[in-house]
């Protein structure tokens, strides 16, 4: 599975911070098997900065636009982003008021789960 930057050059920290861990965690054969159930396309919002993640079967598109309809959006501080990355309880910052969650939500606790080191 490819992960790639549809726009480098235009491309923010939270399109790189996703980069970084979808390729570190897709070398886990368990994350990968999660990675390969996942498709469509993902908002993340945290700090001023948008990034959508596309599920394309092999290739996992990151970038700040594109075609069809948004599954799940996540919307938050990149700091809050950074806790869930690193095993904070999602739920709990959400229950806070730390993070806002729309679209669905099966779908997204699986992308949280390839997310999390």
């Amino acid at each position: 599975m490819q992960v790639v930057l549809t726009d480098p050059s235009r491309a923010n920290l939270v399109d790189y911070f996703i980069r970084e861990i979808l390729q570190t965690n897709l070398q886990n054969p368990q994350k990968h098997r999660i990675a390969e159930k996942i498709k469509g396309i993902y908002l993340f919002q945290a700090s001023g900065m948008t990034s959508m993640v596309n599920f394309n079967g092999e290739i996992i598109e990151i970038g700040r636009q594109s075609n069809g309809k948004i599954r799940a959006k996540v919307r938050g501080e990149l700091n809050t982003l950074l806790e869930i990355i690193l095993g904070a309880n999602y739920i709990w910052l959400f229950l806070k008021g730390k993070i806002r969650i729309n679209g669905n939500l099966i779908k997204l606790l699986n992308l949280l789960k390839l997310l999390r080191m």
